[in-house]
């Protein structure tokens, strides 16, 4: 089973990775290609205030959120703290999505309500729905 980790970011080449919380790296064969949504997503750091929004329909594990900076996005709920009606984030959390083509062999490293962490060939990762994805490990 995969568990939520944090991630962590290198400032020096724009990417977050996973914290070796990871117990076990999952590979998938993208069965539908997913192409980025939101190419400038919110990305909020430990402790960050929140505007918290409105459910998504389709995730309701997600929330439609507002950083610090101004960036919005969907987060998932369960990364919120709220505490009389103001939300902090409980991590560090990027809503980056991850661009995929069909047949294309990825990295799950963890899952939140629906979506997967992945990492492709390149060393590039973000979030991929898992409606896209068939495990083949």
């Amino acid at each position: 089973m995969i568990t939520w980790c944090k991630l962590v970011r290198n400032l020096t080449q724009h990417k977050f990775t996973a914290t070796p919380e990871i117990q076990r790296i999952m590979i998938f064969r993208c069965i539908k290609a997913y192409t980025v949504t939101y190419e400038n997503p919110i990305e909020v750091k430990r402790g960050d205030t929140i505007i918290a929004g409105k459910f998504d329909t389709d995730w309701p594990a997600f929330r439609w959120c507002k950083g610090p900076d101004g960036r919005e996005g969907w987060m998932p709920d369960d990364l919120l703290d709220e505490t009389n009606g103001t939300f902090t984030a409980n991590t560090d959390y990027s809503a980056r999505e991850l661009g995929v083509h069909e047949d294309a062999v990825i990295e799950g490293l963890f899952e939140n309500g629906g979506w997967w962490w992945c990492r492709n060939s390149k060393g590039d990762q973000g979030w991929v729905p898992e409606t896209h994805l068939e495990m083949i490990d």
